[in-house]
């Protein structure tokens, strides 16, 4: 089993014109910001292969995660689709705690490749974030 195991001290902002964001007890968070931070992380760059046919645009399950959102992936819309009617490759995103409103655990795994991984994530009261303790590994 292959692991990569990184310490990510990298701050994202969301900047003030965020159309999608979600509410949780009284605070905002960037979910769609977040989201597309996780799927430009470098080190998840090496499984997506955008090359192999079926890949591209980048399909990703809705398990946990409004359709609404505006995803972008090789150029491409990412299609956010019901598990039901993923068919080929597909990344899901199997955790997304943000209950205390300024701290959110998340986990996702890309099946095909056998990758599964997580991160902790900051967020300020203006929108601003910070990725940490990303861990992503191979099965």
């Amino acid at each position: 089993m292959k692991k990569i195991f990184l310490i990510l001290i990298s701050f994202y902002s969301a900047g003030s014109g965020l159309a999608k964001t979600t509410q949780i007890k009284n605070h905002f968070y960037p979910k769609e910001a977040i989201i597309q931070a996780i799927l430009d992380h470098k080190q998840l760059q090496q499984y997506f292969h955008p090359e192999i046919p079926g890949r591209v645009p980048l399909v990703l399950s809705n398990h946990g995660i409004p359709r609404r959102l505006k995803l972008k992936k090789f150029n491409k819309d990412v299609l956010i689709v019901a598990d039901r009617k993923i068919k080929g490759a597909y990344l899901r995103f199997t955790l997304f705690d943000c209950k205390n409103g300024n701290y959110c655990n998340i986990a996702f795994e890309y099946p095909i490749e056998g990758v599964t991984g997580g991160t902790g994530v900051y967020i300020s009261s203006d929108g601003s974030f910070q990725l940490e303790k990303t861990e992503i590994s191979e099965r």
